[in-house]
C-alpha cells in the first residue's frame, strides 16, 4: 500500500503526518459546519412563516451543457451577479426543527419566482408554485429576506 502511494504522490508516506493531516481536516469541518449550525439557527429564529425569502447561489456550468445551482461555494469570496447566478423568491410556508424530530433545521417554501428556469436546484428543475424543502443548515449564507 505504502509503495503505490509513494508512486502516486512522488513522496514517502508518513502514518503519523497522514493522521495529523486528517485531524487538522477533520478540525476544520467541525468549525465550519458549527458555524453554519449557528447561522441557520439564527435564520431560523429570524424568518417567519408568511416571509418573503430569497435563495442565491453561483451556477456551475456542466461539462454536458446542463447548468446547477451550486451549494459548494465560499459566501466570503463570492458575491451575486443578477445577470449570471440563480435566484429563487419564495414564501415561507412552513419551519421544521429538531425538536419536530426533523434532522436540523428544515424550510419549506413557495416558490413565487425562478430567474433561471434552465438551471438545476438538487437536481430537479424549480418552476413557480412547486414547494421546495430547503436544508437550512446546508444553505445558511443563501438565505436572504425581501424587505
Amino acid at each position: 500500500m505504502y509503495y503505490w502511494y509513494e508512486e502516486l504522490n512522488l513522496r514517502p508516506f508518513s502514518l503519523e503526518e497522514h493522521l495529523k493531516e486528517v485531524k487538522i481536516a477533520r478540525e476544520k469541518n467541525k468549525r465550519g459546519r458549527e458555524e453554519r449550525e449557528n447561522v441557520a439557527r439564527e435564520n431560523f429564529n429570524r424568518f417567519q412563516i408568511g416571509d418573503t425569502l430569497l435563495i442565491r447561489y453561483p451556477i456551475d456550468e456542466l461539462e454536458n451543457g446542463y447548468r446547477r445551482a451550486s451549494p459548494y461555494f465560499d459566501p466570503h469570496s463570492w458575491e451575486f451577479n443578477d445577470d449570471k447566478d440563480f435566484l429563487i423568491k419564495g414564501k415561507l410556508i412552513d419551519k421544521i426543527d429538531y425538536e419536530s424530530g426533523a434532522e436540523g433545521f428544515r424550510f419549506n417554501l413557495k416558490v413565487i419566482s425562478v430567474n433561471r428556469a434552465d438551471t438545476y436546484f438538487f437536481m430537479k428543475y424549480v418552476k413557480p408554485n412547486d414547494t421546495l424543502n430547503i436544508d437550512v443548515i446546508l444553505h445558511p449564507s443563501s438565505i436572504f429576506l425581501l424587505k
